[in-house]
């Protein structure tokens, strides 16, 4: 099943999320309603009895009552739900920090956390994605962990004290591994939209709360002692709040059975993912058999609840027999992934720190299923995937690309890693990136850097040999994004101001520089507000002809064999040849594929990996990647949220 599949999967669980949502407020609404009669009744009866007729005639159907309440319902759900999805559209950070987390800096001092860094930059480089923000639930004691957000440009991963303190590296990385799964197969998002919508429906428990306190407490006992002897209503009141408190634990039944019903098979699969990914079923399985063999995995932040399908393990007190719990037994994710399994669990403690430098070799991965003779063994998941038929790389499941993505960070020169650690430093190496070798562009470059901030231009010239040195270009624009983050939206806007004069200094964009223009435009973009991510608008391929064939016509001009032949290549992978014929080259400009990205954003997940499927099929039509070829297609998956690794030729061999 690839990355694709498994997106569409998930939207199709948002319509069973919709039934169920739509059937808890139906069932909440009934039972207002009932709850209301109640009270009309018992009320009016009381005052007609001292001679005050309120009009009310006791029937089991009341048309002007039913609607009060559906509206009255309706609109307490819907704002409580748009205010908390509002919320959320500040990226997983939000739900991180409700969570009691804070973030794990860039440049950390302890080592632990350093540690846990690494593991998520790597996990980021091996998958192509941008590196999530990472919190700490500094207070909690047990093993769990979670992904939040809404796309992976505003993702974030969060772990608990007990994580990093009693899991090895391996655990670590397979935990990690498993939250990388959710982010890029569509259940992030879902698991975060969930959060919103259940918001309302539980509000109207806390209602209940409010006016069953507010009428009891209201004024002085003396007063609510005459109010009951006279007969006052506020008795009826405070019993019709409780009702609400009750009635509002239908909004919380159906919110775990919605949470349930989404969210325990989805962890079989990002599971099985992880291992895919890391090719170590002992590193998951290891961590599931210490939270069974140890502190477990309850987290105790009071917004646990809410969040509880977001956690790597069940993170709540299992109640009515785990009937509504939102991950499947242990002891059944454990058999999956190690069927042997003895059925112990292994104790744990906070393990001693390791050290910085880590020697571990990856183990060569055998040659991709399907490969043949035709192509090296181990060819890049990504590419090698598509032609396979296999995963989509896009979820860059391989551990040839972890063992690489581990290699390339090791690489990374240490000055530029440790500019790396905060947002001048970020930004100088992003505009490090960019400096010309041609000195009258390179001059006017550094003038604008000098214009950003007084002082930088010298780091930047001195950061510009540094880049030469680094393994790749595009893996320091990745590692620089988490410290950019930390922009406010003010300074945000002088740095993209500031990228687009470096990269118009000279009057034309290299592909290279249209890349990186639109993995920090989109990626930050999205964590600064820029908008939401758009809706799906062309279900076929046949709705962009024109564009999927003008962007395989500009990979076919750059592919270094027989142009048609690549073309063609990539034009069968096109249902019903929707990509036309070569256009020339002079009608596949940067300018003109900047518009195709945007339009391709917008299409279906099967779209875009037939899209992205033909794109693969022209660039190894002459079984070569050229680095232009690597940025050209980087820049393609990203803005398709589905990314690729930044370097796909270092797996040639």
């Amino acid at each position: 099943m690839d990355f694709f599949t498994r997106q569409e999967q998930a939207r199709q669980k948002t319509k069973l999320l919709v039934f169920y949502f739509v059937l808890a407020v139906a069932g909440i609404v009934v039972s207002i309603y009932v709850a209301a009669l109640g009270l009309g009744f018992f009320t009016g009866r009381e005052m007609a009895e001292r001679g005050v007729d309120l009009g009310f005639r006791p029937a089991w159907w009341n048309p002007e009552l039913f609607g009060l309440v559906a509206v009255a319902v309706s609109a307490v759900v819907g704002l409580g739900s748009g205010w908390k999805s509002l919320q959320l559209n500040g990226g997983g950070g939000v739900v991180a920090q409700d969570l009691g987390g804070r973030p794990v800096p860039p440049q950390p001092r302890d080592p632990d956390e350093q540690r846990l860094r690494n593991v998520v930059e790597e996990m980021a480089l091996a998958s192509g994605t941008s590196v999530p923000e990472i919190y700490l639930l500094e207070n909690e004691e047990a093993i769990n962990a979670f992904a939040a957000g809404k796309t992976p440009g505003d993702s974030s991963i969060g772990v608990t004290r007990g994580c990093v303190q009693r899991l090895s590296r391996d655990e670590l990385q397979g935990v990690i591994a498993h939250e990388f799964s959710h982010i890029l197969n569509g259940d992030m998002r879902l698991n975060t939209r969930l959060i919103g919508l259940l918001h309302g429906i539980l509000l109207i428990a806390l209602i209940g709360r409010l006016v069953a306190r507010s009428s009891y407490y209201m004024g002085s006992p003396s007063r609510r002692r005459d109010n009951d002897r006279e007969g006052g209503g506020g008795g009826y009141i405070v019993i019709f709040g409780i009702a609400l408190i009750v009635i509002g634990y239908i909004g919380v039944f159906f919110g775990k059975l919605i949470k349930s019903a989404v969210s325990r098979q989805r962890e079989f699969l990002a599971d099985a993912s992880a291992v895919q990914f890391t090719r170590n079923p002992d590193g998951i399985g290891g961590a599931l058999k210490k939270i069974g063999g140890s502190v477990g995995s309850r987290v105790a932040s009071p917004n646990a609840e809410e969040a509880s399908h977001l956690f790597f393990a069940n993170g709540l007190t299992r109640a009515l027999g785990g009937a509504f719990a939102t991950h499947p037994p242990l002891e059944a994710r454990i058999r999956a992934l190690d069927p042997g399994w003895d059925g112990e669990f292994v104790a744990s403690a906070p393990g001693p720190r390791e050290q910085a430098v880590e020697t571990r070799t990856p183990a060569q991965p055998p040659p991709l299923p399907g490969m043949g003779g035709a192509f090296p063994g181990n060819l890049p998941g990504g590419l090698g995937g598509v032609l396979a038929g296999g995963a989509l790389a896009s979820a860059g499941y391989s551990d040839a690309q972890v063992g690489a993505a581990r290699k390339m960070h090791r690489e990374v020169p240490e000055r530029l890693r440790a500019e790396l650690g905060d947002t001048s430093g970020a930004s100088a190496v992003i505009f490090a990136v960019l400096l010309s070798d041609t000195p009258d562009v390179r001059a006017r470059q550094l003038a604008a850097v000098e214009e950003f901030a007084p002082g930088m231009r010298d780091a930047v010239e001195r950061l510009a040999a540094d880049v030469s040195q680094a393994p790749s270009r595009l893996t320091l624009v990745d590692l620089a994004l988490p410290a950019l983050r930390l922009l406010s939206p003010a300074q945000f806007t002088r740095f993209n101001t500031t990228l687009e004069a470096l990269i118009e200094a000279d009057q034309q964009i290299e592909l290279f520089e249209f890349a990186v223009k639109r993995m920090v435009q989109r990626q930050l973009g999205q964590h600064f507000g820029s908008g939401p991510a758009p809706g799906v608008r062309f279900r076929t391929t046949n709705a962009l002809s024109a564009q999927i064939g003008t962007l395989l016509s500009a990979f076919a001009h750059l592919s270094g064999g027989e142009v048609d032949e690549a073309f063609q290549r990539g034009a069968e992978m096109i249902e019903g040849r929707a990509a036309g014929e070569l256009r020339p080259v002079g009608e596949c400009g940067l300018e003109r594929i900047d518009a195709v990205l945007e339009d391709l954003a917008a299409a279906g997940p099967t779209v875009k990996k037939n899209v992205l499927f033909a794109c693969a099929k022209v660039v190894l039509a002459d079984r070569e990647v050229t680095e232009q070829e690597t940025e050209l297609l980087r820049a393609v998956a990203d803005s398709i949220d589905a990314p690729i690794p930044p370097v796909l030729t270092s797996f040639f061999g």
